[in-house]
Order: C-alpha cells, then structure tokens, then sequence
C-alpha cells in the first residue's frame, strides 16, 4: 500500500524569507510548493473549497483589509476546516521598546521608551538596526516593514460576520496545556452560513 501524502503551500512575497525556508525545509521539498506571492493574490488564483488548514505565523498585522481577506479565506478553505494565526499586535499602545528594531509612526520615530496610541487601521513602520542593540548603527536598507493595526474585537467581529466560529485567546487555554509559553492565537473554524 502506498501512503497519499499532502501537500502544503508556502506563500510569502519575500525572496529572502522564501529562500530562508526553502533551505531550513529542503527534506520536505516533495511536499512544500513554495509560492512567492501576496496572500490575497494568492486566495484569488486558487479553487474555492480547497484548503483544508490555513495557518499564518507573526504575519496577521501585515493584513490592511480584514474584511475582503475573510471573505476571499471563507470562500477558499473547505467545510470544517481551521485558520491559525499568532496574534502579535494586540494591544492599541505601540511602545518603542525593541533593541533591534526602530518603531515609526506617521513617517516619524516613535523614540525608544516612548508609547504611542494606536487607532483602528492606523498603519506603523518597523525598521530593523544594522547591529542589534545599536541605534546609532543605522538601519537595515530594505529591511523596513509596515504593519496594521486592527483591534482584537474588531477581527473577530469581521470573522464571525463572514461566517466563522471565532477562538481568541492565550493557545494553552483553547488546548489546555500547562506551559509558561505565552502565545495569542486566532482560531477560525469555517461553518456553513
């Protein structure tokens, strides 16, 4: 008997993190299509009722639109299927705190320490030193990034309008584990309207 095995999508619009998982991954590469590619580029090109799990790590604040990528991931993945996602912006205080990293705000550096408010939708830029702990090194050339900022009730608010069963919260609760690992999860379970 020969054993079916899955296939997995890797979409990602960066060439270095593409190229950093292609290598890191290279035994599984049978399986693993890695796509460079915008997500919602991506949910628009495929079958609807395709995807049987979706999972996104330390990227769901680089989504500007929640509700057009809800609805796109909704039509996409099949029946009883599950969407995990790390939540690493969930709070609308924005502190300057980082060693590698400069925070900026409206084009302008938010100085370390230093917090900010954020809104709903605002958009914040995050640029990485050349030498970590170094302000004064300068920052990376092609290394900034910007990020949204969407409340937690707002996110789920759009999901469960689209139509999905919605869990968020700290992951050891929604698997009741005993761990000192503190993650903030999204879990969306794709139900029929």
């Amino acid at each position: 008997m020969s054993k079916e095995k899955g296939k997995l999508d890797w979409v990602d619009y960066s060439k270095i993190m593409l190229k950093l998982a292609k290598e890191s991954l290279k035994n599984n590469s049978e399986i693993i299509n890695f796509v460079e590619k915008d997500y919602l580029k991506y949910l628009k090109e495929i079958d609807d009722d395709s995807l049987d799990f979706v999972m996104i790590k330390y990227s769901l604040d680089y989504i500007k639109n929640f509700k057009e990528f809800f609805s796109f991931l909704y039509k996409k993945m099949k029946k009883d299927s599950f969407f995990i996602s790390t939540v690493t912006v969930s709070s609308d205080i924005l502190k300057s705190n980082s060693t590698n990293a400069r925070y900026f705000y409206r084009g302008k550096p938010i100085p370390f320490g230093e917090s900010v408010k954020l809104k709903e939708g605002d958009s914040f830029g995050i640029g990485f030193f050349k030498e970590s702990g170094n302000p004064n090194s300068g920052l990376i050339e092609g290394a900034f990034t910007t990020k949204y900022y969407f409340s937690v009730d707002t996110i789920k608010s759009l999901a469960q309008k689209q139509g999905f069963e919605v869990f968020f919260g700290d992951w050891r609760n929604l698997l009741k584990e005993n761990s000192d690992f503190e993650m903030k999860i999204l879990v969306l379970r794709k139900v029929n309207k």
